[in-house]
């Protein structure tokens, strides 16, 4: 990867990127990242994770994505997968639909810099 190179980080929350968030950002890479998590229930769970993800990019002064929250889109997206997919598979999913997400949205994203 080149030092030119965007890198656009997918997370979930805080707590599972706050170390690469924290790397990226002391070597100076160019990246933002991009909070979905629609599978988060009650919302306001998924509030305080968005929150706080927010919070550790501005502290890192890093470019901030928060991609819309649709709990029943992702539940009709996702009904009958619960027991089909191993743990490499649900990645790839997640990140498949998070990207989809992101280029097919009804609404734009909310980006905080």
């Amino acid at each position: 990867m080149s030092e030119n190179e965007k890198i656009l980080l997918l997370s979930c929350c805080a707590p599972c990127s706050c170390a690469v968030i924290k790397t990226l950002a002391e070597q100076k890479r160019n990246f933002a990242v991009v909070f979905y998590n629609p599978n988060i229930r009650p919302y306001a769970e998924y509030v305080k994770r968005r929150d706080e993800n927010a919070r550790l990019c501005e502290k890192y002064k890093v470019d901030f994505i928060d991609l819309e929250y649709d709990n029943e889109r992702w539940c009709s997206l996702t009904k009958g997968l619960e027991m089909s997919l191993n743990a490499e598979n649900a990645v790839l999913y997640a990140s498949t639909c998070a990207s989809n997400a992101l280029w097919n949205m009804p609404k734009p994203a909310v980006i905080r810099q």
